[in-house]
């Protein structure tokens, strides 16, 4: 057959003709073809869909829709799509198409469904759709993002004619609160309320005259330039917790498996190729439901891996992965499908992007990955128990096996198996392989959990004398941040817990150096009842030691306290801890005895706002409520300090007529227990109201603060070296917003920069608090019948700010630092709607405010006191509703000399009252 090339473009295209003749008349070409042959089809090669609109049913946040996408397939033979493509959809943030029921291709119903789990779903096309042609996706029941604001999913579908499509971004679509009244994450007025309750007399005036003149340029990158975290796979023999997977010795390191936790070691120190789980051992078990006869195992996988316990083996890329196990020709039952779409997911467009096939077909077409020890987010097998016959349960095993190849053709081939086996905690009798403690139940919370596992933190010997002030008052947790969605705290945060923690644990009485948080009281330690695991693949989980810890850690001080980290490198300054001490409990993060005092405001405590309104002369608000500090003793210069979620409270914030705010304080969780991801800049995802965790690929739902505490921080009593002041500036895009709350266009998350020293008192906490609103002045007494179009937000007594508040009028939990030194806030860029031009809130200078070092001698006192003491604290929220773009600035004074009390406090002592010293291991 003769071939002839047409030259289109800057493309050489072959295109077949049966039987054609070359006319030249003049300067003009004519083809003359007759009796055309087959055109064979050109490679798709991954171009994106030419449009994808998106129009869900209903806009609320968290709401069950029905999701209609429109999209055009690209105009190139061979991107036709058949009844063989797979669609892929990955939808934005939370949420969750595990609900989804059906949906349909162009009106012929969808018949086969491959991943339904979290934001990421993928079918197969019931229909074909050519080259050029546009076409409906009807999809029932997706469950909404939580968070309101501007949202896009990616979709891309393969394999199609000839190739694939890829991953194209939607239009954007946006979702909303249930009332436009209601400011879900970021608030108005976050550190404020109406005029105070009480007036104590003012018997000393703070020397506060603080009008900083922080004009200065921050000569600090607000977003810190690290090095990615190194991978898992590379560390010595005694901290490497990757499993190779059994293939030959020259090719294993191409692929290795990282479960958690990490299974028992074989005699080479290699962890070996099997772990067990006990179902509802929340150690290895992520399901929390212990009645579905099942293990949720976590694991990554990591490819191209510079390991040094495998020297023959050189890795280069991986090109290709098949999935052997589950086999896709037999899959046994729904845990099987599960895995086999889990696995498939990470191995291609979910994560490592690389070249997915099945025995007879490409299920996803990707690219060979040389990125070296590059490693998938986490994911979830699922494990079931065995029921017998007779209705009982024994062990279940899943078998998982993979094929990889690398583009020069070499193979891996690599197995890992995960048993699952019925529980025996809650018989009474510790099983001393897998139970640390059995006391007859399964109730987690007092002191041996669902798994018989040791709860950290347990009561420690309460044979101490602690203070207590029998009255609590106002909170420090009032600001609030927001990044281009309201609901970001802020790229740097300030406070931690004490660092004395050491990555050398010791888990018995053995001599050996003294180290707080091993669970074992010694030296000139009060107490020590262990820690919690922070930033990796089992976080929340108790541990003595650091190498009970998998994975990622924490800053715990430093220009990137909060950070995830893999090692001290990760950390300037500072430490990176994996088995992170808490306060809380009686028994501070530093291994001595807790006290608490009394935190009253006084007159002249409160915040100001800004807005475009109120650029110059700004609204003043009061702040009154309660609020108490629990503290430890001093070691090493620091006292560490936290605040339980139940000792503060504030009352309702009344600014102006315009709207009534109202802050809470709540135990904050996130994702892994760290502020931010490893990047310094990505906010970890908060569960404090939600545990999503598993659906998003992130590590596990961990305390923040401790359990219980609401803020967490340090007081420096010879100083601080750096970062006891801040500047927080945001871009507001200058250019015309959208309705709120939807971030303006170009606009960008806050810059927060901490710099210079701080005097001897110096102190930085993280706090977090829900703020919600409700429009109109504060109610005094109760609304009754409730104003329309907002039925519930008073809750049932009719009065904002009440234990009886629905959920819709609290907020989201949020984040952000309040310290000692002086605060400055400015936003950048903020479009005036008057005199349409970009202009600052407020004009040149910044907002300021600022705090005052406490004296650790009054605090340590027999009769402790913060008296004279005050923190300070500042943030932006852009295009919120009724205030627009927004400056606050909040300043907390505490006036009062509490009552001491030589009590021990009641709240620690727990019952059963439980020593924290493990039981040696064997």
């Amino acid at each position: 057959m003769p071939r002839t090339l047409i030259a289109r473009g800057h493309c050489t295209v072959r295109k077949p003709v049966e039987r054609s003749w070359l006319v030249v008349v003049g300067a003009m070409i004519l083809w003359l073809v007759a009796a055309p042959g087959p055109v064979e089809a050109f490679n798709c090669g991954g171009r994106q869909f030419q449009f994808i609109t998106v129009s869900p049913s209903s806009d609320i946040v968290s709401a069950q829709a029905t999701y209609t996408v429109s999209g055009q397939v690209p105009s190139l033979d061979g991107c036709d799509i058949g009844t063989g493509t797979n669609f892929s959809i990955v939808f934005p943030g939370t949420t969750d198409t595990a609900t989804v029921t059906s949906g349909t291709v162009n009106g012929v119903p969808i018949a086969v469904w491959g991943t339904r789990s979290g934001p990421n779903l993928t079918f197969r096309s019931p229909v074909v759709i050519p080259n050029n042609a546009t076409f409906t996706i009807v999809l029932n029941v997706v469950t909404n993002d939580s968070t309101p604001g501007s949202k896009t999913l990616t979709m891309s579908a393969s394999p199609v004619q000839n190739g694939s499509i890829g991953a194209t971004t939607s239009s954007p679509y946006t979702l909303s609160v249930p009332t436009p009244t209601f400011t879900p994450t970021s608030t108005h007025t976050p550190t404020v309320t109406n005029t105070p309750t009480e007036t104590p007399t003012l018997t000393r005036t703070p020397t506060h005259s603080v009008t900083p003149t922080v004009t200065h340029t921050p000569t600090r990158t607000p977003t810190p330039t690290q090095t990615p975290t190194p991978g898992f796979c590379t560390l010595p023999l005694a901290e490497n917790n990757c499993v190779p997977g059994g293939g030959p010795r020259a090719t294993d390191c191409f692929l290795e498996w990282l479960p958690t936790p990490v299974p028992k070691r074989a005699r080479n120190g290699l962890p070996t190729r099997k772990l067990v789980c006990y179902e509802g051992d929340r150690r290895c078990d992520a399901d929390s439901d212990l009645d579905n006869g099942s293990c949720q195992v976590r694991m990554r996988l990591c490819i191209n891996n510079a390991d040094p316990r495998l020297s023959t083996c050189v890795p280069s890329d991986v090109d290709t992965a098949e999935v052997r196990g589950p086999n896709p020709a037999r899959l046994r039952d729904q845990a099987d499908t599960n895995n086999l779409n889990t696995l498939e997911f990470h191995l291609g467009m979910g994560g490592l992007g690389l070249n997915v096939w099945r025995p007879n077909a490409q299920v996803f077409v990707g690219a060979a990955n040389s990125e070296a020890n590059a490693c998938t987010g986490l994911m979830t097998m699922e494990v079931p128990l065995h029921r017998r016959s007779g209705g009982g349960l024994s062990a279940g095993r899943k078998r998982f096996r993979l094929k990889v190849t690398a583009s020069s053709g070499k193979v891996d081939r690599d197995s890992f198996t995960v048993e699952c086996r019925p529980s025996t905690c809650g018989d009474g009798r510790v099983q001393g392989d897998h139970e640390s403690c059995d006391d007859g139940n399964r109730i987690n919370g007092d002191g041996c959990d669902q798994g018989c596992q040791i709860e950290v933190p347990a009561s420690p010997t309460p044979t101490h004398t602690a203070t207590e002030s029998p009255t609590p008052s106002p909170s420090p947790e009032p600001t609030n941040t927001a990044t281009a969605s309201p609901t970001a705290a802020g790229p740097t945060a300030t406070a931690t817990d004490t660092p004395t923690v050491t990555p050398t644990p010791t888990i018995t009485n053995t001599p050996g150096p003294q180290v707080c948080g091993n669970g074992v009281v010694e030296g000139d330690e009060e107490c020590d009842d262990g820690g919690i695991c922070v930033g990796g693949d089992n976080a929340g989980t108790a541990c003595t030691g650091e190498d009970q810890c998998i994975g990622n850690g924490v800053c715990i001080s430093g220009t990137r306290i909060g950070v995830a980290c893999a090692s001290d490198a990760d950390c300037p300054g500072s430490e990176c801890v994996h088995c992170r001490t808490f306060g809380g409990d009686g028994c501070a993060a530093n291994c001595t005895f807790e006290r608490q005092v009394q935190a009253p405001l006084g007159v002249g405590t409160g915040a100001r706002l800004f807005n475009e309104t109120f650029a110059v002369n700004p609204l003043n608000l009061n702040i009154t409520g309660r609020q108490t500090i629990t503290y430890g003793k001093e070691r090493n210069g620091q006292i560490p300090i936290v605040i339980r979620a139940e000792d503060s409270q504030l009352d309702q914030i009344s600014v102006s007529v315009l709207a009534c705010a109202c802050v809470r304080t709540v135990e904050a969780k996130t994702c892994g227990g760290t502020l931010f991801e490893a990047d310094g800049v990505t906010l970890a995802v908060n569960c404090s109201l939600e545990d999503n965790c598993a659906a998003l690929g992130k590590p596990p739902c961990a305390p923040l603060h401790g359990p219980g505490n609401a803020a967490s921080g340090m007081i420096f009593c010879d100083g601080l070296a750096d970062g006891a002041n801040m500047f927080w500036q945001q871009d507001a895009g200058g250019t015309p917003p959208p309705p709120p709350p939807t971030p303006p266009p170009g606009s960008g998350p806050p810059e927060i920069t901490f710099f210079d020293p701080g005097p001897a008192g110096s102190a930085i906490l993280l706090t977090t608090v829900r703020i919600g609103n409700v429009s109109g002045a504060c109610p005094i007494v109760p609304v009754t019948p409730p104003p329309s179009p907002t039925p519930n937000v008073y809750g049932p007594d009719g009065l904002f700010c009440t234990d009886d508040d629905p959920e819709s009028s609290r907020g989201n939990p949020n984040t952000i630092p309040l310290l000692t030194g002086n605060v400055a806030v400015q936003i950048n860029n903020h479009y005036h709607s008057v005199r349409r031009r970009p202009e600052f809130i407020p004009a040149t200078p910044p907002a300021t405010t600022a705090g005052i070092p406490f004296d650790c001698a009054a605090l340590l006192s027999e009769n402790p006191t913060v008296f004279g003491s005050g923190i300070a604290g500042g943030f932006t929220a852009l295009n919120q509703p009724v205030l627009g773009d927004l400056v606050v600035v909040n300043q907390f004074l505490y006036v009062v000399t509490p009552t001491p009390s030589n009590t021990p406090l009641p709240t620690f002592t727990r019952t059963p009252t439980r020593t924290p010293t493990r039981t040696p291991r064997r």
